[in-house]
């Protein structure tokens, strides 16, 4: 079996003989790769892992990677060269363009070696950690009900598109690994890559990873019906920014549905604009926002203390080679840790101290540790947002006294 490493020559000159180069005159530097002008393939530990590095100084604006049309694995060039492929296919019109996509993606990878994108389809992830794979277990350990739907929702749907698409697969008659529910999610996570203005959820549900620190996250708290009714702000806007702070939507419909019902009118032209109504309500608004947030955090499982400590539990079991080791370490905790036991069948003893973790074991590890980072993020969002209206109320209780 070639090494990863030479696997990773040979794509690279693959993707020389294609036209893919970094050279800025047109043409690869050399036939052995298709980099080495402009860039590099390097390792960021800390930040995904394989990618490319600048081995110059780049200037603004400047080319410094080439790829021809011709080189892109596409659904329609799939289709173009591949008369069985394509009759199978284009019988079931109902198909999206995603679920197209993913089933060419699984032919391809039935060809072997004998596919013109060999080189390219035996460096990609075996795995991903999208929320669609993630087992009850990892569901449960998102805490937060609305991740638990999210969750849930994304494997229904994945499910879902699976089963619309297997009688397609059954025509094309793929190899059994391939028509599988696994399979399915595999390739569906490999094509669906575009990265845009993501919370951390998102991330998690399309991509499987998330940022300590996202500008674009969200967190949700429980809104009275009659909040959405007194305004015409949409519910989606209405949220804690990730460093604690409410959104203008949030404030604005809070001083409006906190003002009595029949002055409401008087002073809706303010609320609309942003501006604070009067320093009561504004303290009441405030407080209401400080309470939910509490709220919202007492009725969570574990606190962020204990959340704390349990990443760095994770962290070290996930050094850990053998059953027994891992069994050791995890009972004495109980609570969460016995239960990720029992739902990987680790609990029973069936597995002897001479038998390496499996994969799937080291896989839930891996989805245990992204919910519980997900939801210590949810956590800290409240407590910062608890501390921001604090920090509001005080002056105004001091004055007041």
């Amino acid at each position: 079996m070639e090494t990863e490493e030479k696997q990773l020559q040979n794509l690279l000159k693959w993707a020389a003989h294609l036209g893919i180069t970094d050279s800025t005159n047109g043409t690869p530097s050399h036939s052995r790769s298709c980099l080495g002008h402009s860039l590099i393939v390097s390792h960021f530990p800390l930040a995904g892992g394989r990618g490319l590095g600048a081995v110059r100084d780049l200037r603004k604006g400047a080319l410094i990677l080439k790829v021809p049309k011709s080189a892109l694995f596409t659904a329609q060039s799939s289709l173009n060269e591949d008369h069985n492929l394509s009759h199978a296919i284009n019988s079931h019109s109902s198909l999206s363009s995603t679920q197209i996509l993913t089933l060419c993606l699984l032919y391809e990878m039935g060809k072997g070696k004998n596919s013109r994108w060999h080189p390219y389809l035996v460096l990609l992830p075996r795995s991903y950690d999208l929320l669609a794979t993630f087992g009850q277990f990892e569901q449960r350990a998102l805490q937060v009900d609305d991740a638990i739907w999210a969750a849930e929702k994304a494997t229904l749907k994945a499910e879902l598109e699976w089963k619309e698409a297997s009688k397609v697969m059954e025509q094309l008659q793929l190899k059994p690994q391939l028509v599988s529910f696994r399979a399915w999610l595999w390739a569906s996570a490999t094509v669906l890559l575009s990265y845009g203005t993501y919370t951390n959820l998102e991330l998690l549900e399309h991509y499987g990873f998330l940022l300590n620190e996202n500008p674009n996250d969200k967190v949700f708290i429980p809104l009275d019906t009659g909040i959405y009714s007194s305004g015409s702000w949409p519910k989606e806007s209405q949220y804690i920014h990730q460093n604690g702070k409410p959104s203008f939507a949030l404030l604005s419909a809070l001083r409006l549905w906190l003002t009595p019902v029949n002055q409401r009118r008087a002073v809706g032209h303010l609320a609309y604009s942003g501006c604070q109504l009067s320093v009561d309500n504004e303290v009441s608004v405030m407080k209401w926002i400080l309470k939910n947030c509490q709220d919202q955090l007492n009725n969570l499982p574990t606190s962020i203390e204990e959340d704390i400590i349990l990443l760095s539990t994770i962290d070290k079991i996930q050094e850990f080679n053998t059953p027994t080791e891992l069994k050791r370490h995890l009972s004495t905790f109980g609570g969460e840790a016995c239960t990720f036991l029992e739902a990987n069948g680790l609990q029973s003893g069936r597995n002897g101290a001479e038998l390496s973790l499996s994969g799937k074991t080291k896989l839930s590890i891996q989805r245990w540790k992204l919910a519980v980072q997900w939801r210590l993020r949810y956590k800290r969002t409240l407590a910062d947002c608890i501390s921001y209206c604090c920090e509001l109320i005080k002056p105004v209780q001091l004055n007041s006294s």
